[in-house]
Parts: structure tokens; C-alpha cells; sequence
């Protein structure tokens, strides 16, 4: 289930903005509606460059950005964390499952203990503050909170040199003592992604 995404530069959104998809855990559909033109199909094909970069689709830059330096998709999603643990260890898309899996734990600790109170956001890097505040209470200890993002080049990073919520990720390890390695992380994005599924279908103008 994807909870939230956070959007910069990409169409509509010149700016850092977080979208909260889902409000409600025990009710399986969120609606999207507006006027034409305030970014509901940026949304939805934002999340197609997320899921489906392999398939060839061009990041479309907001037109007022000057570069590329901080654009990017992330996806913030809740699932059941024994059913999570075992498509891991079942892909054949990674080296280490278990690996994979103690990441998996550290990042979801990360999530659900981020500070809540207002702060200020910066526009520009990613940071752990752009993803919605909006997480509802039915969370408990079988689910688990997971992300994923790629950056405008379709890298499973989120901004230059990494800055942002990606060096937040390696001070929560450097602060638990486990040794990072960026190889696992990218293991860690790419199954997030994988064990969701994700189908763009054809435009439709709101009514």
C-alpha cells in the first residue's frame, strides 16, 4: 500500500511536495481529483518513472527549474512485514537476503520514530521531513513502513552526493554501529519496488 509520495521538479511540482495517498489502512482505495492542470497526472506518472524506469520513460522536468541537481520520486509504503521477509528471501535479485531483511528493520525503525513536530523544510534536498506527518495509528508490530526513490537519471538515489534522507539512512547505521554498504541499500530500494506492483494506465481528464 503506498501511504505517500514525495515530488520535485518533476511537471507541476517545481518544489519538494508530499502527497498523502492513504488515510485510512482499513479502506483500500484513494481518489485523486482536481481541476485540469494541478498535477494529478504528474503524480501518477511520477510514480510510473518510479516503479517502471527500466521501460525507458524520461523524467519530465518542471519547466521554472533551472537543473536537475534535486529532482526526484520517493514512495513511502506500509506492508506486511512476514510476507515482506519471505518475497526476499525467495527473489533472485539479491546476494544477501538477510542482508536485505536487517536493513529492511533498521529503515523501518527509522520511519516510524522520525520527528513529528513542524519544521521548516528545505525545498531543494530530500530529507526524512518531506514525507507526510499523515501516518495513520493502525500500524502495528506485522506491518512495517518501507521506501523506495530514484533520482531524474532513474538512480535508486535521491539527490547530488547523496545528501538528504540518504545520509540520514547511513547516520541511523552509523548510530546502531552496522557497518552501510550502498550495494545493499540499492538491494533494499529495488525489492521494495518489486514486491509492489504498479500499472500506469491511460490518462483521463477529470470530469
Amino acid at each position: 500500500m503506498i501511504i505517500d509520495t514525495v515530488i520535485n521538479s518533476y511537471k507541476s511540482y517545481q518544489k519538494a511536495t508530499s502527497i498523502n495517498l492513504t488515510q485510512d489502512y482499513q479502506t483500500p482505495y484513494s481518489i485523486i481529483y482536481g481541476m485540469n492542470g494541478v498535477g494529478k497526472s504528474a503524480i501518477l506518472e511520477a510514480l510510473n518513472f518510479l516503479f517502471n524506469f527500466d521501460c525507458n520513460i524520461k523524467w519530465n522536468t518542471n519547466k521554472r527549474r533551472k537543473n536537475n541537481d534535486y529532482s526526484y520520486v520517493l514512495a513511502l509504503f506500509k506492508c506486511n512485514k512476514e510476507a515482506f521477509f519471505e518475497y526476499i528471501k525467495s527473489t533472485k535479485t539479491v546476494s544477501n537476503s538477510e542482508s536485505v531483511i536487517h536493513y529492511a528493520k533498521i529503515i523501518d525503525s527509522f520511519l516510524k520514530s522520525r520527528n513529528t513536530a513542524p519544521q521548516k523544510i528545505n525545498n531543494e534536498t530530500l530529507t526524512a521531513n518531506h514525507i507526510s506527518l499523515n501516518i495513520p495509528n493502525s500500524v502495528n508490530d506485522e506491518d512495517m513502513l518501507c521506501i523506495s526513490y530514484r533520482n531524474y537519471k532513474g538512480d535508486l538515489a535521491t539527490s547530488k552526493d547523496d545528501k538528504g534522507i540518504g545520509q540520514e539512512i547511513k547516520n541511523t547505521f552509523k548510530d546502531k554501529q552496522v557497518v552501510f554498504s550502498e550495494d545493499i541499500l540499492k538491494d533494499y530500494l529495488k525489492c521494495v519496488l518489486d514486491y509492489h506492483t504498479y500499472i500506469c494506465s491511460r490518462r483521463v481528464n477529470a470530469v
